[in-house]
């Protein structure tokens, strides 16, 4: 199988999760989910040099369902049902799949530091997932 067509099937498959759209507008949906394409793409992409499907399949399942979770709990971070107090776990949860999705390079976030921005962030929730998404991927070592 070729990289794009990896590429493509990865992207698919969060494209065609209706539980990722769950109780977001229009606008927040899209931006989790090309959030979430973004991170697919480059899932698939760290299998380029296999040849065997399996072998890469091995490879983007595990790192998929983090990237699915994280999504889930991105979703959750900015519910209407979620307390101050609970931000703080959720933020965790959001952390504990960093390294999956983005590679073992990425540093542990200051979850203080996380909950204060969540805390302070204004706009709409779109704007609230971009910018989550932004701190995240500012890094340099998240690329």
């Amino acid at each position: 199988m070729d990289i794009e067509k990896r590429k493509r099937m990865a992207v698919e498959s969060l494209l065609e999760n209706e539980s990722l759209r769950d109780g977001l507008d229009d606008e927040s949906a899209s931006a989790l989910l090309e959030w979430g394409s973004a991170c697919a793409k480059r899932i698939a992409e760290a299998t380029a040099s296999l040849e065997d499907d399996d072998e890469a399949d091995e490879i983007i399942y595990p790192r998929m369902r983090a990237l699915r979770d994280m999504l889930r709990s991105v979703q959750k971070l900015y519910s209407k049902n979620v307390s101050v107090l609970q931000r703080g776990s959720v933020l965790k949860e959001i952390a504990e799949k960093l390294p999956q999705v983005y590679g073992d390079g990425i540093p542990a976030p200051e979850i203080f530091r996380w909950n204060i921005f969540a805390i302070l962030q204004s706009g709409s929730l779109g704007q609230k997932i971009n910018g989550l998404r932004a701190l995240i991927e500012t890094h340099p070592k998240a690329k």
